[in-house]
């Protein structure tokens, strides 16, 4: 196993016909910040957590396609220097309001509890309601990306 994202993203992309221009192959900004002090990058990396969200509606309104199972996601730092790397496995849609215990750990924020989620996701939910030009409430669709990591892998053969 590689110890560098550098070294496995070339590897890993190679072995699966892939380039990291490849369609399949989208870069997502993770960190907003210092990482040094977000404990859910930490979590990101400690293989704590499993998916991620948006609002629906923001994919649409961005003109934004959202990826398929299969394809990879490159996490990035706020410079978009590559930290971490995933293939997804699924997707879910779920109302904010339906927003469960189980799906909050796997998206892993904190402690993982969906009262933390709740706290947390507020800035992101509100700034996607902003770009989407839509009002926050309970019955907004939230689109829900299950995937497995690759890098760092969590569980090492």
């Amino acid at each position: 196993m590689t110890k560098n994202i550098e070294q496995f993203l070339e590897q890993y992309l190679a072995e699966n016909g892939l380039t990291r221009r490849h369609s399949h192959v989208r870069y997502i900004p993770f960190l907003d910040a210092d990482e040094s002090v977000d404990d859910h990058f930490i979590n990101l990396l400690a293989g704590k957590i499993c998916a991620g969200f948006r609002l629906k509606r923001w994919y649409i309104e961005q003109g934004i396609k959202w990826s398929e199972p299969g394809h990879i996601i490159v996490m990035t730092d706020y410079y978009g220097v590559p930290r971490a790397c995933a293939k997804i496995k699924h997707f879910e849609t779920v109302l904010y309001k339906n927003m469960t215990e189980q799906l909050a750990m796997a998206i892993g924020y904190g402690d993982g509890s969906l009262k933390t989620w709740q706290q947390r996701s507020h800035h992101i939910i509100s700034l996607d309601c902003v770009a989407a030009n839509i009002k926050f409430n309970p019955d907004i669709e939230l689109l829900i990306t299950h995937f497995e990591m690759l890098f760092p892998n969590p569980n090492p053969a």
